[in-house]
């Protein structure tokens, strides 16, 4: 299969299998760097995956071939299946090193009693030299596969310094029990700490893969949520029929029960009921639909039997998406990563270095044979497994954590930009408030132009346009088309009627430069100042040259606005609206949020916007934007930053880097204190995968650590790297 770099096929992910460290993430991404069509390539340890971005048309055998003529494997991960495939591939390799683990222990347990509670002896050693090659080449013999692989490639990683310890101090006891014979002078053997290190490097794989499976748990089960089949009506006979999701096509209409999960996206065609779309949106309380409202697959229909007419089926569904951009994430790296590739890759050179010196001193000072167990413990400590899982374990959770709260992460630095954010900047409408405005009162000739400006706000999806919709609505006013119809983002609407008369909806600036008489606006100045004092929106709609009407607007605060606010404020960041309203509005809603004057600014064009975000970064700010119209994604582009509202446009949804799937506003303070704790985790991570060499590196050169002891250390790093990530799961958001 080709991929090209269109819109649908611009990335490729696979699944890569026989990496351990970070060593092997920078092969992969190098071999994969080199191919002319790839852009970019990102590969996650914590995943196991690669996301690769493209230039140009690429058949995916040349990206599969690129990652196997490194030494490791890869397949096309479809995006529909990759979770499930990964799930189910993860428990079987958990299960088998688990397997592995415990027959290793068992017979290593073996040798130790035979090495240190048995009198020495020809037979007893030769008892510790078959039990222990049984560890080294039976199950811990994809450890040496491994090392091969890689050293065949001219390249190293953790499997080449766990069989260069463990082999050495094998092959040397071998060949000392060798040359001793059946001599009563019974030589140095090392037979159990190669067996035991083995054991504790099988252990400390089976843990961590255990542990990254609890870590991509949120995920798998977001991934099986959608059902395999649907109730489809014919639509000639009306019978249900039970099809494969995959077989039904735009316009469907399918039945779903109450208490069934939608297998599809679609719009309710027939039905009111109440759907629970916690799992998609992190949204406890349930959604009341009706005609015409959007449902989404993985989410539960509570009440009655639903008709739904289906709009998008399998990748093309939210549910999808949402796995896609996550896997995107979790593919990404922070910058904070940069620092651990760069040490990565020359930390395998390093060590082999470091092991090279401890073998020398040991041998200028005391001799070879006291010198072997310094130097195997230096090549087992000093595996870089935790600080390769350090970064991406902690993206895997917390992208895991994201998705089950409602929020859609595109890329881990954005994680990593949110906490550094010093300002926070809000649109108002649809952001702060619900999005949803009501007119309230009117003014004008009312009754000649709200027909014709409703008309006009046929063709807008602003939430302004609805309102003036919904008011002529009431009235059972008929609605016409209008010709021409072209919207200005952040100003208003205008078209003609069919006799020619010009038909504009906007702010009061726009309709003065659509040609409105000044004079006809300002008889309407004293209800638009009154109702903007009052803390009120004014829209104002004119038809041809004379008829001018106002029409006020109040839309109420989404819930958890305050409290996201204030949480917000608590942890340090300045929080501040940015909106195009007018002065009264944005000053009410500002006062009931509680931020001060200076931090409000009405009246302001997606241009303006984006322009404070470059005023306010050339101050040395780092602006995040939370906006949700096509008039917002300027300054969503421009932040550092942007923070799209999923009841938002396309527009605003794919500018942005993290996206809220629930209404309530409480979601940016969730995630910028889901970013803190992600970065905090990170840094603990690396802490932990530095210390564990900075103190038992120089321990095991001097002889104070023992390679069997150096295994367990190094086995108890990487657990620990991957635990610590597992507690961003139950961290607690205020």
């Amino acid at each position: 299969m080709t991929r090209a770099p269109d819109t649908e096929h611009a990335t490729a992910n696979l699944e890569v299998t026989g990496m351990h460290c970070a060593s092997c993430v920078a092969k992969v991404e190098g071999a994969l760097a080199e191919l002319p069509e790839v852009a970019e390539a990102s590969v996650s340890l914590g995943s196991g995956r690669a996301h690769v971005r493209l230039s140009s048309d690429v058949d995916d055998a040349r990206l599969i071939a690129a990652i196997e003529g490194v030494g490791f494997g890869a397949e096309l991960s479809e995006a529909d299946s990759g979770w499930e495939k990964a799930a189910a591939a993860g428990a079987l390799t958990a299960a088998q090193l688990t397997r592995r683990a415990i027959v290793a222990f068992i017979v290593s347990l073996i040798v130790m009693v035979v090495a240190m509670g048995l009198p020495r002896s020809l037979t007893t050693d030769l008892v510790q030299a078959l039990l222990s090659t049984f560890v080294l080449f039976g199950p811990g013999r994809d450890i040496f596969k491994a090392a091969l692989a890689r050293l065949r490639h001219r390249s190293a990683d953790m499997n080449v310094l766990v069989s260069l310890g463990s082999g050495v101090a094998w092959l040397a006891s071998l060949v000392a029990l060798g040359l001793a014979g059946s001599s009563s002078e019974r030589p140095l053997l090392y037979f159990e700490s190669a067996a035991v290190i083995f054991a504790f490097v099988l252990l400390g794989r089976a843990l961590e893969t255990r542990a990254k499976l609890q870590a991509s748990s949120e995920m798998t089960a977001l991934a099986r949520l959608a059902p395999s089949t649907a109730r489809r009506i014919d639509p000639t006979t009306g019978a249900l029929e039970e099809v494969p999701v995959e077989t039904l096509i735009l316009s469907d209409r399918i039945l779903v029960r109450a208490g069934d999960r939608l297998p599809v996206d679609g719009v309710v065609g027939k039905g009111k009921g109440e759907i629970d779309e916690s799992t998609l949106t992190g949204e406890p309380l349930p959604v009341l639909v009706e005609d015409g409202d959007r449902v989404h697959a993985g989410t539960t229909n509570l009440s009655t039997s639903l008709e739904v007419v289906v709009r998008a089926v399998g990748s093309g569904t939210t549910l999808a998406r949402v796995l896609r951009l996550v896997e995107t994430a979790q593919a990404s790296k922070p910058p904070i990563q940069r620092l651990v590739d760069r040490v990565a890759a020359v930390f395998v050179p390093v060590v082999l270095a470091l092991a090279a010196l401890t073998l020398l001193g040991w041998l200028m000072t005391t001799g070879l044979a006291a010198g072997l167990s310094p130097t195997v413990a230096v090549l087992v400590i000093a595996c870089p497994c935790a600080l390769g899982l350090a970064t991406p374990t902690a993206i895997l959770v917390a992208s895991g954590r994201a998705a089950a709260l409602g929020l859609l992460v595109k890329e881990a630095a954005a994680l990593e930009a949110l906490d550094r954010s010093t300002d926070i900047a809000f649109d108002k409408t649809g952001s702060l408030t619900v999005g949803r405005p009501t007119v309230l009162a009117e003014s004008g000739d009312v009754d000649a132009v709200l027909p014709l400006v409703a008309g006009l706000a046929l063709e807008s999806a602003h939430p302004v346009s609805a309102a003036v919709r919904s008011r002529a609505e009431r009235d059972g006013a008929s609605l016409p088309r209008l010709l021409e119809v072209e919207t200005r983002p952040g100003e208003g609407l205008r078209g003609r009627t069919d006799d020619g008369r010009a038909v504009v909806l906007g702010k009061r600036r726009f309709l003065e430069s659509e040609g409105v008489s000044t004079a006809v606006l300002t008889s309407l100045s004293d209800f638009a100042k009154s109702e903007e004092e009052r803390g009120r929106s004014v829209v104002f709609g004119a038809v041809g040259e004379g008829s001018v009407a106002a029409f006020s607007l109040e839309d109420p605060l989404r819930e958890g606005a305050v409290e996201s606010i204030a949480r917000l404020e608590r942890r340090g960041h300045r929080c501040w609206m940015v909106s195009g309203d007018g002065r009264g509005a944005v000053r009410r809603v500002g006062a009931a949020l509680g931020l001060p004057e200076e931090r409000l600014l009405a009246g302001q064009r997606p241009e303006d916007k984006a322009a404070w975000i470059r005023d306010r970064q050339a101050e040395g700010a780092s602006v995040a934007f939370v906006g949700d119209g096509i008039n917002d994604a300027p300054a969503l582009a421009e932040a550092e930053v942007g923070i799209a509202v999923g009841s938002g446009t396309e527009l605003a949804l794919e500018t942005a880097r993290v996206s809220l799937l629930r209404e309530d506003a409480s979601a940016v303070a969730d995630a910028v204190e889901l970013a803190a704790a992600t970065r905090r985790t990170i840094r603990q991570n690396l802490f932990w995968a530095f210390i564990y060499n900075v103190i038992g590196i120089p321990l095991a050169a001097f002889g104070v650590l023992p390679p069997m002891f150096a295994a367990l250390a190094m086995a108890l790093s990487s657990v620990s790297v991957v635990t610590n990530s597992l507690r961003l799961r139950t961290s607690r958001l205020s």
